[in-house]
């Protein structure tokens, strides 16, 4: 736990026992004078102490000793903190099992790109794991920091766009998006680098609804638009069509992207007489100019796909559709858009944490919706 503040004394013995003591050496206070290069950064023993030129008791006071926890290079999926880091570090020259993690200042750094998983809402990218897993119980005076460097970002999963319909089927519904970070354990401080970001997955758009209409003895049939894929890691993919006989088929919607959300398909139209909905653009955080934008009704009063939502994450819903004239024999609504994921989520007792550095890329919820 951190050494006295100012104006306490500090002696020899506390600074020995928070940051241990060089071995094969006899203790001097020089020793503390360094950094450790972890994650291509160059940690102190703790913020204010010097790494070079005079050094001094004073220097101490407040101080705590840091371990680093490192989580760099490339792209994964679905990783906890303490099962999957790259390197784990006494800035000093303590250990870093979990007594010493109870009393110590506790630095996640991640720079890698981690994606999330389809299913529910509070799927997480990254699990920060419990406070059982890091202090075997409650910490004694031990606190836990995440740092998201400049190559760092954790991503929720895009959701699938839904089928779209028939005169007998409406549109499906939109898979939801999924979440970026879990929190199980308390986190003081989460600080985002320039070009760090924790953005949510958005929601896939619904598929549009079809028609079917059967003047003169003659049946006619329009299918209903895919809805479009939400953006995410990995994003959602495009919803198909469902096919019938004597049927004109609605359009595909589209796949998603990392950060924008796939548009979604026309519906059909089929000699004037019947039309099938547009389905509904995928959802997106990363702003609204990104969201998928909603497939076009066949027709007449068939309903367009709405566009996907720019800054919650939802998908858009998908159009109904529409059986024209006096041989009108049915048609089906639009499915409705999947929910966004969440930013940040933690389960219930775990405080929320302060959120640093460019705080604007974080996109989506954050709050208690349970991690998972």
């Amino acid at each position: 736990m951190p050494l006295p503040s100012s104006p306490n004394q500090i002696s020899a013995s506390q600074i020995k026992s928070e940051f241990g003591k060089k071995p094969n050496s006899d203790w001097k206070i020089g020793d503390y004078r360094r950094t450790v290069n972890k994650g291509e950064i160059e940690w102190p023993v703790d913020d204010g102490i010097p790494t070079s030129g005079t050094i001094s008791f004073s220097d101490f006071h407040g101080k705590q000793h840091n371990i680093v926890i490192v989580l760099s290079g490339g792209q994964t999926y679905r990783k906890k903190i303490l099962n999957d880091y790259e390197s784990i570090d006494s800035t000093a020259f303590r250990g870093t099992g979990s007594g010493t993690r109870k009393t110590s200042k506790n630095i996640v750094y991640v720079n890698r790109v981690i994606g999330s998983s389809q299913g529910s809402r509070n799927k997480c990218a990254l699990r920060t794991g419990t406070k059982d897993n890091w202090f075997g119980g409650d910490p004694n005076g031990g606190k836990i920091l995440i740092r998201i460097g400049s190559s760092g970002g954790l991503y929720g999963a895009g959701g699938d766009g839904g089928l779209g319909g028939t005169e007998e089927e409406k549109g499906d519904d939109g898979e939801n998006g999924t979440s970026a970070l879990g929190l199980e354990v308390n986190v003081e401080s989460i600080t985002i680098d320039d070009g760090g970001v924790i953005h949510a997955g958005g929601g896939g758009g619904a598929g549009g609804g079809g028609a079917r209409e059967d003047s003169s003895g003659k049946v006619r049939r329009a299918g209903g638009g895919g809805g479009g894929g939400g953006a995410g890691l990995p994003p959602g993919e495009k919803g198909g069509i469902r096919k019938k006989d004597n049927q004109s088929e609605g359009g595909s919607g589209e796949d998603g992207e990392l950060t924008s959300g796939g548009a979604g398909g026309n519906g059909g139209n089929n000699d004037d007489e019947a039309f099938g909905g547009g389905g509904g653009g995928g959802g997106t955080v990363d702003g609204s100019g990104n969201a998928g934008g909603g497939g076009e009704k066949g027709g007449a009063e068939a309903g367009d796909g709405e566009d996907g939502n720019g800054s919650n994450g939802k998908g858009g819903d998908g159009g109904a559709g529409d059986d024209e004239g006096d041989g009108g024999a049915g048609d089906t609504n639009g499915g409705e858009g999947g929910e966004g994921g969440y930013a940040i989520t933690r389960n219930s007792g775990i405080s929320e944490p302060t959120i640093l550095g460019e705080t604007s890329e974080v996109k989506g919820d954050t709050g208690q919706y349970g991690v998972d």
